[in-house]
């Protein structure tokens, strides 16, 4: 990986700037590739599977979700900080 500024790897156009700077939150299509994606869903089942959520199980696992949250499940947020 090289030390590259962000601007220089994704430069964003002063319209994509206002737009975040007025709604919060910016989509920016085609910043992965579709096998870093993979990778990462890949990374993610592995990560649930740890805590005993099976993606392909979800009916039977969804449950052990609640404690991985802070707030008991509401929001949609895991606490889930900087997994191997």
């Amino acid at each position: 990986m090289t030390n590259k500024c962000i601007d220089e790897v994704f430069p964003l156009t002063n319209e994509q700037k206002e737009q975040f700077l007025k709604d919060g939150v910016l989509v920016v299509d085609n910043v992965l590739s579709e096998d870093q994606i993979n990778q990462l869903r890949q990374g993610l089942h592995e990560t649930l599977k740890m805590h005993g959520i099976d993606h392909e199980n979800i009916e039977e696992t969804a449950h052990h979700l609640k404690a991985l949250s802070s707030t008991n499940g509401s929001g949609g947020v895991l606490d889930i900080f900087y997994p191997r």
